[in-house]
C-alpha cells in the first residue's frame, strides 16, 4: 500500500512541476501529459493529410502496431496493440480551429502513461515537422 501511495504522490508532484515550468515558459514544446485518470493528449498545428505519416513515426517510437484504422474528414482512430500485448487507442480530431488537431492516446491493461506520452509526442513532433511542407526529413 505504501508503495502505491508513493507512486501516486510522485506522479502528482512531477505533473505539478511540469505544469509550473510550462506556465513560466521555461519548457518549450511541452510534451504530452498523461494523468492517472485520463489519456495523454496534446493539441498541435498540423495538416490533416499528414496523419498517416505522423502516426507511422509514433507507432515506432511507442513500440505499438495497428490492429484497425478508421479515418473520416474530422477524426482518425487507430486501435493498437503494444509490444507487451496491451491494447490501446490513438484518436486524432480536428480541434475546431483551422489546422489545429487534438492527438490523444490510451494504452490499457495495465495503464501505460509513459508509452502513451511517447506515442502522442512523436505523432505531434512529426505533424509539426510536416506542417505546411510537401515533405520533411525524419529527425
Amino acid at each position: 500500500m505504501a508503495k502505491s501511495n508513493h507512486r501516486n504522490c510522485s506522479i502528482f508532484v512531477r505533473l505539478w512541476v511540469f505544469i509550473a515550468l510550462c506556465s513560466l515558459g521555461t519548457v518549450t514544446g511541452c510534451a504530452a501529459v498523461a494523468t492517472e485518470s485520463g489519456p495523454s493528449a496534446q493539441v498541435v498545428a498540423g495538416d490533416w493529410d499528414d496523419l498517416d505519416a505522423a502516426v507511422d513515426v509514433g507507432l515506432e517510437a511507442a513500440e505499438v502496431a495497428v490492429l484497425r484504422r478508421e479515418v473520416s474528414d474530422t477524426q482518425g482512430r487507430w486501435e493498437l496493440v503494444s509490444i507487451r500485448d496491451q491494447l490501446g487507442e490513438l484518436v486524432i480530431r480536428r480541434a475546431g480551429e483551422p489546422d489545429k488537431l487534438t492527438v490523444e492516446a490510451t494504452i490499457d491493461q495495465p495503464r501505460d502513461p509513459e508509452r502513451e506520452g511517447r506515442l502522442v509526442s512523436a505523432v505531434c513532433r512529426r505533424l509539426r515537422q510536416l506542417y505546411g511542407q510537401g515533405a520533411a526529413p525524419l529527425r
